[in-house]
């Protein structure tokens, strides 16, 4: 089986502007099976983080969604975590992207502080970077950015 994507939408679920729905409806309408998300609370600062203008995973403050309930101090306006109170709003949704997930079909790999890489990757840019052997210890071999995906032979390239 191959897993195709066009990227990875990590902030899929706790980005409440991201229309995850339009999302995974076009991975499958072109053809795509993968996707992954992160989920717990990290996300990313819009244009400082990696200076990615337009990043799913930097969303506005007012629409971060986490598994935890969040607590914004009156005084300096900081956000922390009630560990002990579950943000069933969160669960709710990661409940519905799954399934819509589910009727297209699409893989969801969930990224988190796992204890042990499960997922071993190895990535190549528009077929520059020859494969000449792959190793055992490769799960997944990314091709960033390609536009000849659907003419690979995986026998021949891989």
């Amino acid at each position: 089986m191959a897993l195709i994507s066009s990227a990875e939408h990590y902030g899929a679920v706790l980005n409440l502007n991201f229309d995850y729905r339009s999302y995974l409806e076009t991975l499958s309408a072109d053809g795509m099976n993968y996707t992954r998300i992160f989920t717990g609370t990290y996300f990313e600062i819009e244009g400082e983080s990696f200076g990615i203008q337009n990043n799913t995973l930097a969303p506005e403050k007012d629409k971060i969604i986490t598994p935890w309930a969040m607590v914004v101090s009156d005084l300096s306006g900081e956000v922390k975590y009630d560990f002990s109170t579950w943000n069933e709003v969160y669960f709710e949704r990661l409940r519905d992207f799954m399934a819509v997930a589910a009727d297209h079909e699409i893989i969801v790999e969930e990224e988190n502080n796992l204890a042990q890489k499960h997922l071993i990757a190895q990535n190549y840019t528009n077929f520059k970077a020859p494969i000449p052997v792959v190793s055992n210890h490769i799960s997944v071999i990314n091709f960033h950015y390609t536009s000849h995906w659907r003419n690979l032979d995986p026998v021949g390239q891989i």
